[in-house]
C-alpha cells in the first residue's frame, strides 16, 4: 500500500462532494496553503473504482497500464522477427527497472501517456497525420497528473531540434505547440498548476529528503544498471539515430541518474531507442561471416541475463513491498484505538503514515503527509507554518524545537512509531529522511516523551499513542 493512497482517496471523496479545494483541506501546519491538486481526475477515479472492488481492483487495473506503457514504447505489436528475442529480453528487463516503482500510483499513469506521447512525436508520418489531436491529448493529461510538463519538454525538444537542422519555422509546429501549451491551463486551477510543477522540480532539498527523489546511486536498481550498460549502442549509431532521439535519450539519462523517480521514465524513452540501435546492429552483423550464429548466441546470453538480473529484482522488492502491508508498516489497530477516544488537540505522527491517516482518522487533520514536502510560504496567520517539512525536520533536532511545536500546534497527542519493532519496518526512506537531516544526535523525541511523562495509553507492535498530561485518553491498552 502506497504511503500516499489514502489521501488520494480522501481528496476523490471531497472534491465529488465539496467541490475541488483551493486551500489544503487535510492539516492543521498549513490549512491556508493554496493548495493545487494537480492529481484531481485520478483522485475522482481512485474513489470511484475503490468503492467497487476495493483496492485489489485497482492493482489490476495499474499493473495492465505498467505493462502497456511498456508495451508501446517496445513496439510489442510491431513485427520485426529479427529483433522478437532481444525485444522481449528487453521488455522482461524494463519490467524489473519499474518494478519497484509500480503500485497503485497516479504516476503509473505518466508512463503510459509518455510512451504514447513519444509514439506520436517521434515519427513524421504519424506526427503529420494527427498533430492536432495533440493539445486535446495534453488537456487530458494535464487534469490527470503533473508530468504533463514532460510531454511538454519533449514536444518543444523535438520541435526544437527540427528547427535548427532544418532551419526552416514550421507553422504547423508552433501551432501545435502553441495549442498545447494553452491546453494546460484549462484545469480547475489555471496558471497555478504551472507554479506547483516548478515548486517540485525547483526544491533541490528533495532529494536528500524523500527517497524516491535521492539520487539513483542511493538504491541500487539492478535491471536499470544492466540497461544503462546498454549507452554503447546509442554511442555506435548515433549518426543513424535522431538528433531529437538522442537529446531525449540524454536528458532522461541524466534525470534518472540524478533522481529514483525518473527511472521508470527513462525506461520508456531509452526502450525504443535501444531496439532501434540493435536493428542497426543486426543488420552490421548479418553483414559478417558466421554473423547470424553469433547472433543467436548473443540472443540466448541476452535472455538468460535478463531474467537473471530481473529474477534478483523482484526477489528485493517482494520483500519491500511487504513491509508496506497495512497489518506490518500502518497503525491500523492504533487508529482504531483513536477513533473511540478522539484527542482534543492535535495529533502528530510520522511523515509516512500522514497519507494514511487522513483516510482512517478523518475525524483528525495531520501535521504532514506526502503532499508537503515542497510546500513554502508566508502564513498568513501565527498558529499555521511557513514549510511544514522544516518543522516536522527540526522538531526532531532539539528538545526546545520540539516544545516550541507542541505549543504552537496545541498537540496533545503523538503517535509514533514502536522502538521495539522500529529496526525491523524502518525502510531506506525512514532512514535518509531523517538519520542525514538530524543535526543533534543526541536528542530522541521518544526520550523526551518519557522524560515529561507522557502518559502511554495504547502500545502494540507497530505504533505507540502518548497522551500529554492534560489528555484525555488515561487507559493504558497493550496489543
Amino acid at each position: 500500500m502506497d504511503p500516499d493512497f489514502g489521501w488520494h482517496y480522501k481528496m476523490g471523496e471531497l472534491i465529488l462532494k465539496s467541490g475541488v479545494p483551493k486551500t489544503d483541506p487535510f492539516s492543521y501546519t498549513m490549512p491556508s496553503f493554496p493548495f493545487v491538486g494537480h492529481e484531481w481526475l485520478v483522485d475522482i477515479i481512485t474513489y470511484k473504482l475503490y468503492g467497487l472492488a476495493g483496492n485489489r481492483l485497482l492493482a489490476i487495473l495499474y499493473s495492465l497500464l505498467a505493462t502497456l506503457s511498456l508495451s508501446i514504447s517496445s513496439g510489442f505489436f510491431k513485427k520485426d522477427n529479427h529483433l522478437k528475442i532481444p525485444k522481449f529480453s528487453f521488455f522482461i528487463l524494463a519490467v524489473g527497472a519499474i518494478l519497484p516503482f509500480s503500485g497503485v500510483r497516479p504516476q503509473v499513469l505518466s508512463w503510459l501517456f509518455l510512451a504514447l506521447w513519444l509514439k506520436i512525436i517521434l515519427s513524421d508520418a504519424v506526427l503529420g497525420k494527427f498533430w492536432f489531436f495533440l493539445p486535446v491529448f495534453i488537456l487530458a493529461w494535464a487534469n490527470l497528473h503533473a508530468s504533463f510538463s514532460v510531454g511538454i519538454l519533449c514536444l518543444g525538444t523535438v520541435f526544437g531540434i527540427n528547427f535548427l537542422k532544418t532551419k526552416k519555422l514550421v507553422w504547423k509546429e508552433v501551432l501545435c505547440f502553441f495549442l498545447c501549451l494553452v491546453a494546460t491551463f484549462i484545469n480547475p486551477y489555471g496558471p497555478r498548476l504551472w507554479e506547483e510543477v516548478w515548486r517540485s522540480v525547483s526544491d533541490s532539498a528533495l532529494r536528500w529528503r524523500i527517497a524516491e527523489w535521492n539520487p539513483s546511486l542511493f538504491a541500487p536498481i539492478l535491471p536499470y544498471l544492466f540497461l544503462l550498460s546498454f549507452a554503447f549502442l546509442i554511442y555506435c549509431f548515433y549518426r543513424e539515430l535522431s538528433w531529437g532521439k538522442i537529446a531525449l535519450y540524454l536528458f532522461f539519462l541524466i534525470q534518472s541518474l540524478l533522481g529514483l523517480r525518473y527511472i521508470p521514465l527513462f525506461v520508456v524513452v531509452s526502450f525504443p531507442i535501444y531496439l532501434e540501435a540493435l536493428g542497426y546492429l543486426y543488420e552490421k552483423v548479418c553483414r559478417i561471416e558466421y554473423g547470424k550464429q553469433r547472433w543467436q548466441k548473443m540472443e540466448i546470453f541476452l535472455v538468460l541475463s535478463c531474467f537473471l538480473v530481473t529474477g534478483a529484482q523482484a526477489f528485493f522488492a517482494i520483500k519491500e513491498i511487504s513491509s508496506f502491508s497495512e497489518r506490518v508498516f500502518y497503525p491500523s489497530a492504533a487508529i482504531a484505538y483513536l477513533k473511540q477516544n478522539l484527542p482534543r488537540g492535535n495529533l502528530l505522527s510520522q511523515y509516512n503514515w500522514g497519507g494514511y491517516l487522513i483516510w482512517k482518522l478523518p475525524e483528525k487533520k495531520v501535521f504532514i503527509d506526502g503532499r508537503m514536502p515542497s510546500w513554502r510560504w508566508k502564513a498568513n496567520l501565527p498558529n499555521e507554518s511557513k514549510c511544514a517539512m522544516e518543522d516536522y525536520l527540526k522538531m526532531q533536532e532539539s528538545e526546545d524545537e520540539f516544545k516550541k511545536q507542541l505549543v504552537k500546534y496545541n498537540i496533545s497527542t503523538v503517535l509514533w512509531l514502536n522502538e521495539k519493532k522500529e529496526s525491523g519496518i524502518k525502510s531506506v526512506i525512514e532512514n535518509l529522511f531523517l538519520k542525514m537531516f538530524k543535526k543533534k544526535e543526541n536528542f530522541s523525541l521518544v526520550d523526551f516523551l518519557k522524560k515529561e511523562e507522557w502518559r502511554v495509553v495504547y502500545q502494540d507492535s507497530v505504533a505507540v499513542i502518548y497522551t500529554s498530561r492534560i489528555g484525555s485518553t488515561p487507559e493504558f491498552v497493550i496489543k
